[in-house]
């Protein structure tokens, strides 16, 4: 039984009348009634409409019931996408330009004098200090420099501490940021996974910029494979590389140039062998109505466009297919929504206004 006819079974209980007394006040038909309230049959608008004058639903109840009603139509794979698209877009809404934060020092006592670099690190606290020292040798650094790594999304320790070193030094440096998409999210244990990735970076991007290039390639393999590795994690700068385990607890640092010289030119290469999961346009507003997020979707990609100061805008397009079926998904809950709440009636849908002739076209 799902949950939309479960809830129908309790409104029904609440109301204390049988499924035939139901039938006869409402003029729904007796069969259709009980294969709602079964789970075996999804109800037409009007048919749920009619179940809740009769079951004397009140305005949270019907809410509630037409939410569920929803989720039965879409299927939870695509509710499911739809809301943690409506999460991230109302988080994203909510940052503003102006509220940049000033992130504190990662650790505790971090400054420019630091102990020798030790070939092995025990320890989580320790680790976190040995990367700030490779960071901040990055950004004292004259000639331009680059990191690579394949950090999980989801820990900010990386980003603090990046964020830390740009406010002190007044420079910022490329981070290329490397992920596994899994190819088939829906039958993965997380099936949020590729939109976990996506939310995270998405953060990243909008306060970063240009200095954050996230790169995504195709796997089976996920964050509880990792385990199976040894030192799956890397942090790759021009001063040293640094291999760490699954649990952030032990690391491995390697600063022979020879090796150093190796392993960028392997993130280099496997940069050629991935896709940016994003293409990052700098637009120009003419209207002075304009919203905080914008989205123009398509069947084959999606485009974030997020207000910036002085009618200076950032649009961040995706292109990957499992993420735009996500932005699919969250579109047709929309139209779901505007359709319960109007009753089935049709609604024309509105357009999203702001950009100029040139750029639709462009999209």
């Amino acid at each position: 039984m799902s949950e939309f006819s479960e809830f129908c079974r309790i409104l029904q209980e609440k109301s204390g009348m049988t499924i035939y007394q139901m039938a006869k006040v409402s003029g729904m038909e007796r069969t259709a009634l009980n294969r709602m309230v079964i789970g075996k049959r999804i109800p037409k608008q009007e048919d749920v409409d009619a179940f809740c004058k009769v079951v004397r639903a009140n305005e949270k109840e019907k809410a509630w019931l037409r939410e569920l009603y929803i989720m039965e139509k879409m299927g939870k794979k695509c509710y499911d996408n739809a809301q943690f698209i409506e999460k991230l877009l109302q988080e994203l809404r909510q940052m503003k330009e102006s509220e940049k934060p000033v992130f504190p020092p990662p650790i505790p006592n971090i400054g420019a004098e630091y102990e020798p670099m030790k070939p092995f690190i025990e320890g989580k606290e320790e680790l976190e200090r040995l990367i700030c020292q490779l960071l901040e040798k990055e950004y004292r650094r004259k000639r331009k420099t680059e990191l690579y790594s394949n950090f999980p999304a989801k820990g900010n320790m990386l980003f603090m501490a990046m964020s830390h070193f740009e406010q002190k030094y007044g420079k910022g440096i490329p981070l290329y940021h490397f992920f596994n998409l899994n190819v088939n999210p829906e039958k993965y244990y997380d099936a949020d996974c590729n939109l976990k990735v996506m939310y995270y970076t998405l953060m990243w991007v909008l306060q970063k910029g240009a200095d954050y290039i996230p790169y995504y390639t195709y796997s089976q393999l996920m964050l509880n494979d990792m385990e199976l590795q040894m030192m799956p994690y890397y942090l790759v700068t021009a001063g040293g590389v640094l291999l760490i385990s699954d649990d952030f607890q032990q690391g491995i640092f390697l600063d022979n140039p020879d090796t150093i010289h190796f392993y960028q030119e392997k993130m280099q290469g496997i940069r050629t062998q991935m896709k940016p999961l994003y293409q990052i346009v700098t637009v120009q507003r003419r209207d002075a109505a304009r919203k905080e997020i914008d989205i123009k979707f398509t069947e084959e990609k999606v485009r974030i466009t997020k207000q910036k100061e002085k009618g200076r805008c950032v649009a961040v397009v995706i292109t990957e297919s499992s993420l735009c079926e996500a932005f699919s998904d969250y579109f047709s809950f929309l139209e779901e929504k505007k359709w319960s709440a109007h009753g089935g009636a049709h609604i024309e849908p509105t357009e999203s206004s702001g950009y100029t002739t040139e750029e639709r076209e462009q999209f």
